[in-house]
């Protein structure tokens, strides 16, 4: 046993060194570098990651504004989505249009009034 580390016939053994060699298809080393290769575009949409990437100018930003869908629109998110469900106008008692009395803060009492209690006395 102790011949067995120093016979350098154990190389040519099967039992030795077996290593099988990679493919392209096994993912070792910058293999999504390598994947995805990243080209020098003429693109008006650049990254803004670039050094030739420009700011846009905030004077003319601001001259135009912004478009009525962003500010109306809500992001293009379909009205659907802020229906009220019979649950909500029920049971959570959201069914009241208009906005909540008015607060004050109270120095006496050292606490914003009127305020709205987490748990009504039913009438």
């Amino acid at each position: 046993m102790a011949g067995a580390q120093s016979d350098p016939m154990k190389w040519s053994l099967p039992g030795w060194k077996i290593e099988q060699k990679y493919s392209n298809k096994v993912l070792i080393g910058n293999w999504e570098e390598e994947r995805k290769q990243v080209k020098e575009t003429n693109e008006v949409n650049s990254r803004t990651g670039r050094s030739k990437f420009r700011h846009p100018d905030g004077t003319v930003i601001r001259r135009e504004g912004l478009p009525k869908e962003v500010l109306f629109g809500h992001h293009m998110t379909p009205a659907s989505w802020y229906l009220v469900s019979t649950y909500d106008e029920f049971f959570n008692r959201r069914g009241n249009p208009l906005l909540p009395a008015r607060r004050y803060w109270d120095g006496n009492r050292l606490a914003w009034l009127p305020e709205r209690s987490d748990h009504p006395i039913p009438k």
